[in-house]
């Protein structure tokens, strides 16, 4: 999975809207869908690529980007 396929995935069954509706510079709490089951979702997401994430270090995200930099290493150019 690269980059665009996170954020593809992170639209589609994390916060549930239309592909190209989310950007990395988008601030979280900004984001009307952002709530405790998009949190759930995101660390059932990161689960997936075998990185173990804390609901803690997932909450002190600020962006989008903050989340991607939490796989960085398990996504492919």
């Amino acid at each position: 999975m690269n980059k665009q396929q996170f954020i593809s995935e992170f639209e589609e069954n994390v916060l549930m809207v239309e592909p190209g509706t989310i950007n990395g510079e988008m601030i979280l709490e900004e984001i009307e869908e952002w709530d405790s089951m998009g949190i759930v979702s995101t660390l059932a997401l990161i689960d997936g690529l075998n990185v173990r994430v804390s609901a803690d270090v997932l909450n002190k995200c600020i962006t989008v980007n903050d989340i991607i930099s939490l796989v960085t290493d398990k996504l492919e150019e």
